[in-house]
């Protein structure tokens, strides 16, 4: 075989050869990353435990009384003095209010206070007051949706605040579920954060999610809250996280105690919104992540096709590149296998193993549809 290898290396044309060294670069690359990024989040260690700071839990909420009544009461039982809730009624049009004014009565840590009509941008809107109205320093964004806490949830992340960073970065994601909706829904939530991760290990740091990010309110206000991003649709305070997180006080913090699920009803709808976030959160990000995101995205797209015309056009280097292939995906299994475990996910092992090899190429076809019709909507407005 080798002697066959040989022969062949010797007689490639010029297309041939440069066709085995663009795919060497793309897998050598994607090989590289996989180790120093991802295979990073994989085996980081966690911070020691500190004295630990007060927080304050905010909570937005619009038309959650079925929610609230479940999920609240476990935000208001934790064994532990130094925190509060700030729930914020985002024009509810059922009775989530009475339900939490009935709340309130047994539980001192727990403060109301709603939008009493209809504002255009409300969900910032009631962010910005729950952030005005903590008592603490520290917040972080927990929805009424939120269930599945780990029983020392608050105690996990709180014994690690100190003044050395500014924010914390969990994970979470919606509960599991048997639709297929829901699964592909929280396997494309997976690899959206898994990739926050892993440049924020390798000192590149953003957020793609708000809920279960733990920031100084004093950073939101030097920045000026919202600002300019009022406007945004979709995303809310990853944008401003992400204009003061920086490498040195940013703290990734993944264990399974510092997680926990949304109970929503998933459709194709919440999918398609769920894509539309991730370009508007990237559209916000910094010149240098944006060019780096980029890079490893185009790679990805990249590596099936390159190996594919391999297969096509020199035959011969099938049992090499296949070789190498296995390699790869050997290597990728287990780091998303350790990562998976360690985020209490071990369910997303196969979808996390096939839907990837497809997900690419929809979302570029999916970016592309929906910057078109964002073109179009521009340029009706202008007529």
């Amino acid at each position: 075989m080798l002697e066959s290898f040989t022969n062949a290396w010797s007689e490639l044309s010029v297309a041939e050869l440069v066709l085995l060294i663009v795919f060497g670069f793309i897998y050598s690359f994607r090989l590289i990353y996989l180790i120093i990024f991802t295979g990073r989040v994989a085996y980081i260690k966690p911070q020691a435990p500190d004295k630990g700071e007060p927080v304050t839990i905010i909570s937005v909420f619009r038309n959650e009384e079925e929610n609230l009544k479940k999920n609240m009461p476990v935000l208001l039982s934790f064994k532990k003095e130094e925190y509060e809730v700030v729930a914020v009624d985002d024009f509810s049009m059922d009775n989530s209010l009475t339900v939490l004014g009935l709340m309130k009565e047994n539980n001192c840590n727990l403060r109301i206070t709603s939008l009493n009509q209809e504002t255009r941008f409300s969900e910032k809107v009631a962010r910005n007051i729950a952030i005005k109205g903590a008592r603490h320093e520290w917040v972080v964004s927990v929805p009424a949706s939120a269930v599945l806490f780990g029983s020392k949830w608050l105690e996990d992340f709180t014994c690690r605040l100190n003044k050395n960073i500014n924010v914390m970065i969990g994970y979470t994601n919606v509960e599991k579920n048997r639709t297929w909706q829901h699964l592909v829904f929280r396997t494309i939530f997976f690899f959206q954060q898994l990739k926050s991760f892993e440049f924020t290990a390798t000192g590149m740091p953003y957020v793609i999610s708000e809920d279960n990010v733990v920031f100084r309110k004093q950073k939101y206000f030097e920045t000026g809250g919202y600002g300019g991003k009022l406007t945004e649709s979709f995303a809310n305070l990853e944008l401003v996280v992400n204009t003061f997180i920086d490498k040195k006080s940013t703290l990734l913090h993944l264990s399974e105690q510092f997680t926990f699920r949304l109970n929503r009803k998933i459709n194709t709808q919440e999918i398609f919104e769920l894509l539309i976030k991730g370009i508007k959160v990237k559209k916000h990000l910094s010149f240098w992540k944006r060019f780096f995101l980029n890079i490893s995205g185009t790679n990805t797209l990249l590596l099936l096709p390159a190996a594919l015309l391999i297969f096509i056009f020199l035959p011969v280097f099938i049992p090499l590149v296949s070789l190498l292939l296995l390699v790869f995906a050997l290597a990728y299994s287990l780091i998303i296998k350790k990562i998976l475990n360690r985020l209490d996910e071990s369910k997303l092992l196969l979808p996390s193993l096939l839907i990837p090899l497809g997900l690419p190429y929809f979302e570029l076809f999916f970016r592309a549809f929906y910057h078109n019709s964002e073109h179009k909507k521009r340029w009706k407005g202008k007529k």
